[in-house]
């Protein structure tokens, strides 16, 4: 039982560390856009 609940956390941990890269990612290329379009 302990290794279920061990694996069941650690996937929650890699979604979450998952969905948080992914949104750095956007936000980051989100401030590129904004970079570049100030730059034109």
């Amino acid at each position: 039982m302990e290794t279920i609940v061990q694996e069941v956390l650690t996937l929650k941990e890699h979604r979450i560390v998952y969905t948080t890269t992914a949104f750095t990612s956007a936000v980051k290329m989100k401030a590129i856009d904004n970079v570049r379009g100030q730059r034109r």
